[in-house]
C-alpha cells in the first residue's frame, strides 16, 4: 500500500520522530548523520497531539538528550529560508545556552547539535556531497577548538542514489524521505526493507488511514 504522506511535511516528520513511541526511530536517524552512538535518547519535547479537536495542536522542533547529556535539535526545512545558516545557528546556540541555570558552572556544559535536513540546495561548491559538517575550527590548521558545537546540514536534493545503491543508513533515511510519500510498503526495495524503515513507513500509512490525522497533515502541506 501507498501513504501518500510525505515524511518532509512537518506534522509528519514530527509524528514519525518526535513522537515518544518512536524513540528508537530518532535514535536511528541522529546516529545515521552524526557517525556516532547515541543511547537512551529522551525527547525533551515530545510531538502532542491535540486534546480536542479545537484545540491548537503544538508543533514544536525535535529536541532531545541522551544518557551522556548531549543534546539534539533535529529541523525539516521544506522550503528555502534566506537567513537559514543564521537561523540554524541560532538555534543551536539556543540549545546549548538552555543547559545552564543562574550561578552554575560552565564546566557542568555537554556539547550540543543541530541537524537540519532542507528540501534544497545550499551549498553550490560540491553539487554531489549531500552531508555537510560544520564544527569550530583553527580556519589555518584545523585544530579543533571544541567538540560542543555540531552544525549538520543534509541537502536531500543532492541525494541521487537509486535504491539499488543504498548502502548506509543515511542513505536509507534520505531515500525514504524523498520517497516516502510512493513507496509501496508491501514491496519495499530489498535495500529498504529494514525494520526502522518498515517502522517509519508504518507511521505514514496509519496517518494516511486516519481522517483526523489526514486533515492535520494536510493542513499543514498547505
Amino acid at each position: 500500500m501507498i501513504p501518500g504522506i510525505d515524511p518532509k511535511v512537518d506534522y509528519a516528520f514530527k509524528k514519525v520522530f518526535g513522537s515518544e513511541s518512536n524513540i528508537d526511530l530518532l535514535t536511528h536517524l541522529l546516529e545515521a548523520v552524526l557517525g556516532f552512538a547515541v543511547s537512551a535518547v529522551q525527547i525533551i519535547n515530545p510531538f502532542n497531539e491535540k486534546e480536542t479537536s479545537d484545540a491548537k495542536l503544538s508543533i514544536l522542533d525535535i529536541k532531545a538528550r541522551d544518557a551522556a547529556g548531549r543534546l539534539f535539535d533535529v529541523e525539516m526545512q521544506m522550503f528555502p529560508h534566506e537567513a537559514i545558516i543564521e537561523r540554524l545557528i541560532y538555534y543551536w546556540a539556543k540549545l546549548y545556552a538552555s543547559q545552564l541555570q543562574a550561578a552554575e558552572d560552565f564546566t557542568n556544559l555537554r556539547p550540543a547539535y543541530t541537524i537540519c535536513f532542507i528540501n534544497s540546495r545550499l551549498f553550490q561548491r560540491r553539487q554531489d556531497v549531500f552531508l555537510n559538517h560544520f564544527g569550530m575550527v583553527d580556519t589555518d590548521t584545523g585544530e579543533v577548538l571544541s567538540d560542543h558545537f555540531g552544525l549538520s546540514i543534509v541537502e536531500l536534493p543532492k541525494f541521487r542514489r537509486t535504491a539499488e545503491q543504498i548502502v548506509t543508513p543515511l542513505e536509507r533515511w534520505c531515500y525514504y524521505f524523498e520517497h516516502g510519500v510512493s513507496l509501496d510498503t508491501e514491496h519495499l526495495p530489498a535495500t529498504m526493507n529494514d525494520p526502522p524503515i518498515k517502522k517509519a513507513m508504518e507511521v505514514l500509512m496509519r496517518m494516511s488511514q486516519d481522517a483526523e490525522e489526514r486533515a492535520r497533515y494536510e493542513s499543514r502541506e498547505k
